[in-house]
């Protein structure tokens, strides 16, 4: 067992305990308020100690201590507790155990804040719970900021007031940090006493160069009102870059402060019907390059069906991991992940989202691909082309490529190249020296001729075919046409008119 300051306060080199430093375990929140003694300056002169003596290590015995500002930890110490109170348990009051930090950060301010000197790093958070009880518009539980080797282990962090921060806050040149079971969550979300915060995880980027680069996250989990997890930046390539999520938990947990995204035909929203929607997300990826997902689980709960923001109506409200940057996001991957009503909002380049359970959602080894059949027969005028209209979808029709009934085409989601193959049927006709022909027609205004083909005789079906290559942007259409000239309107043979869109 190690000593400790406490009970051998003349041994040198012991670890420091605060409670030598006069801090009293005595805290408590209720009623909308933290209570008990001050321990900031207890805490403030232990941390102090810790860097004057050499020791580098606060030990803080289990108990509730309140504090009444936020607290800096110094460049290379460690803060450590007696392990964590899990917030459900600790509000109740069933089971107050572990080390619970209840501090009052100001507006704009944090919980507990990493030393942000230059070159500084190694600073430690271990078994111990930061739970804030201040200002509604405190910025974060904990701050890391221009750090490196950050090392958070076994901590919890929770707002014990409706925050609009964040739980656990990455900034500028985070670098090289180990988080291991770090938990931010929320509860009781849109009723009276609501514990909460924004997100339970923010990165933010300042610039190309000064961004959190190679952070690893094991376990834990991180829940928000607005989203479980954000990654930003100022202005351009500014955002996470090779941040690694192993087994984490993402949850958004809506208390409806938040205003979701209105998308009006749903581009880029993958195996969701099309649009008009609105969009949430779970996990919201604004700027960041290679960030990775292994083995995690991303769940919603508490949101409505549907949602009206007042301007484009009434329309399905749906949790999404929003991965929305085609510019700055590349490279974001999502493997092995368990997907509880998430869907993927997905624009960037060079992604891969390949969940294996809780439905196939989005890959790029998955090819997009529509197929579909005309089912009924369809009357087509003389000498006109004609979209043929088909009714019957053998595959496809999601988000990858979608069939407007309402102008017969199919719309393309995802820019790249395309092969369309398609055929349209008749029955035989009698009438000599008339022809039917096709033709694929692009919204571009692009049409690829295919074949002409004369009657055979009354009762002989005519199938006439059309293939081709061609490149699409997300938006444009494709649509079958054909045209005869028997002499009055004829219908199209059933189940003989087929189109097949397919990425290559």
């Amino acid at each position: 067992m190690s000593l400790t300051k406490a009970t051998y306060s003349m041994i040198d080199g012991a670890t420091l305990n605060v409670l030598d430093y006069g801090a009293v375990a005595d805290g408590n929140f209720s009623g909308g308020s933290a209570s008990g003694t001050n321990n900031l300056a207890a805490f403030a002169a232990a941390l102090t100690a810790a860097v004057s003596t050499g020791v580098n290590a606060v030990y803080v015995p289990a108990g509730i201590y309140y504090i009444s500002a936020g607290l800096t930890l110094p460049r290379g110490v460690t803060l450590f507790g007696e392990g964590t109170a899990h917030m459900p348990v600790w509000t109740s009051g069933a089971n107050r155990r572990g080390t619970v930090l209840l501090i009052a950060a100001a507006n704009g301010a944090d919980c507990i804040t990493f030393d942000t000197a230059v070159n500084s790093g190694h600073s430690v958070l271990r078994s111990i719970t930061i739970a804030h009880v201040g200002s509604l518009t405190n910025r974060s539980v904990v701050y890391i900021a221009n750090h490196l080797y950050p090392i958070m282990e076994n901590v919890e962090l929770f707002s014990l007031v409706i925050s609009t921060g964040a739980g656990l806050y990455l900034y500028g040149s985070t670098l090289w940090g180990s988080f291991n079971n770090v938990i931010a969550v929320c509860q009781n979300t849109g009723v009276a006493n609501e514990y909460s915060f924004r997100y339970g995880l923010r990165v933010y980027g300042v610039d190309a160069v000064t961004v959190a680069n190679a952070n690893s996250f094991n376990a834990g989990q991180f829940v928000g009102t607005w989203s479980g997890a954000l990654f930003d930046g100022a202005a351009g390539d500014t955002g996470a870059l090779s941040v690694v999520f192993h087994g984490t938990k993402f949850d958004l947990n809506w208390n409806g402060t938040a205003v979701p995204t209105y998308l009006a035909t749903g581009t880029g929203l993958f195996d969701y019907a099309s649009g008009p929607v609105y969009i949430t997300p779970v996990v919201q990826v604004t700027k960041g390059r290679d960030i990775a997902f292994h083995a995690c689980y991303l769940e919603a709960a508490g949101e409505p069906a549907t949602y009206n923001d007042g301007v484009n109506g009434v329309h399905d409200l749906v949790p999404v991991f929003l991965n929305e940057n085609a510019t700055n996001n590349s490279g974001t991957g999502v493997f092995d992940s368990n997907w509880n009503n998430v869907f993927p909002y997905d624009t960037a380049a060079e992604t891969l989202i390949d969940p294996t359970t809780g439905g196939y959602r989005h890959s790029s080894r998955k090819v997009p691909v529509l197929t579909a059949r005309q089912n009924t027969p369809q009357s087509i005028p003389n000498n006109t082309w004609t979209a043929i209209n088909f009714d019957t979808f053998l595959y496809g029709n999601n988000s990858h490529l979608k069939y407007d009934a309402a102008t017969d085409a199919v719309i393309c989601t995802t820019t790249g190249t395309y092969l369309v193959t398609a055929q349209v049927g008749y029955d035989g006709w009698a009438t000599a020296s008339t022809i039917a022909r096709m033709r694929v027609s692009l919204s571009t205004g692009v049409n690829f001729s295919g074949e002409i083909k004369p009657q055979q005789g009354a009762g002989i079906g005519i199938i006439i075919q059309q293939s081709c290559v061609v490149n699409l942007s997300a938006g444009d259409t494709v649509t079958i046409e054909t045209l005869q000239t028997q002499g009055t309107a004829q219908n199209t043979a059933a189940n003989f008119s087929i189109v097949s869109v397919v990425q290559i």
